[in-house]
């Protein structure tokens, strides 16, 4: 849970060890540059910093955007890459007048590996397909 009013993480639950979940009091600049560090790609690095930003979330909230999503690999505590899928909701908290991001982080590198070579198959003249699972 990120208070977006006050620019800092108040709360982090992991339900995975591999996880990092070190951030709690982190500013936004702070947790986007926590995450790029552990993010190979250019592309993904952008993405993470629009997703993360501060006064971008508070203009999607202030236009009545308050969900948004963002698919990156990072290497995670394993020391793996793993394909992460994010969801951003805002809401606005009336007790505190703050807005707050609750961000719920997923791991999704099994079918999105498997979207890659679904992909780049079907794109590509084939006869046929084989999928194996464990």
């Amino acid at each position: 849970q990120f208070n977006v009013s006050r620019d800092r993480m108040v709360q982090c639950r992991t339900y995975r060890d591999i996880f990092y979940s070190n951030i709690v009091g982190l500013s936004g600049s702070e947790l986007t540059m926590n995450l790029q560090d552990r993010i190979p790609s250019k592309e993904d690095c952008i993405n993470i910093q629009h997703f993360y930003n501060n006064e971008e979330v508070m203009e999607r909230f202030k236009s009545g955007i308050i969900e948004n999503t963002v698919d990156y690999r990072s290497r995670q505590k394993d020391n793996k890459l793993h394909w992460l899928h994010a969801i951003c909701r805002a809401a606005y908290d009336e007790v505190s007048g703050d807005v707050f991001s609750h961000t719920f982080v997923s791991d999704v590198d099994i079918e999105k590996k498997k979207e890659i070579v679904t992909e780049s198959v079907v794109n590509k003249e084939t006869d046929f397909i084989i999928t194996l699972d464990k």
